[in-house]
């Protein structure tokens, strides 16, 4: 931390002055002890903020591990339908159509379970991204704008 910065007090109603120790206002720029710059507290807000990203939407975080599991599970019972279907073609004419409609029936219910699963875990990161991405943007607009 500089020698103006402040400390994020744990009220977050109020800041610690790191060069006096005076208590001051989220909305102050000035503290009005000392008079030191607290106009960096923003930019310690939106990097902590970042660092938080990675918290938010736990359930949703949870959801998409799972439908990744279930895409890995759906591809490894695909794999071992497969293989019973191959070995069901060695033996009679019945058993001989039984696997060819496994194989069959594996490679295209367990591809398209796999895709469909592994679609669904990625869609949810993808709107986490975009919420947490639109977030930053705005903050970053904020201070630009705040800067004209």
């Amino acid at each position: 931390m500089g020698a103006n910065q402040s400390v994020p007090d744990e009220s977050l109603d109020s800041y610690i002055c790191s060069d006096c120790g005076a208590e001051v206002s989220i909305d102050a720029e000035i503290c009005p002890n000392c008079g030191a710059d607290l106009s960096e507290i923003e930019e310690e807000k939106i990097e902590s903020s970042s660092e938080n990203d990675g918290q938010k939407y736990p359930a949703l975080r949870t959801i998409s591990g799972i439908y990744k599991v279930l895409a890995w599970i759906t591809g490894i019972g695909a794999v071992i339908t497969l293989f019973y279907g191959f070995t069901l073609l060695g033996k009679g004419y019945s058993a001989k159509t039984t696997g060819i409609s496994l194989i069959t029936s594996s490679l295209i219910m367990g591809i398209l379970g796999v895709i469909a699963f592994l679609a669904i875990s990625e869609g949810i990161k993808l709107f986490i991204d975009i919420e947490s991405n639109s977030r930053e943007q705005i903050s970053l607009l904020n201070k630009m704008l705040e800067k004209k």
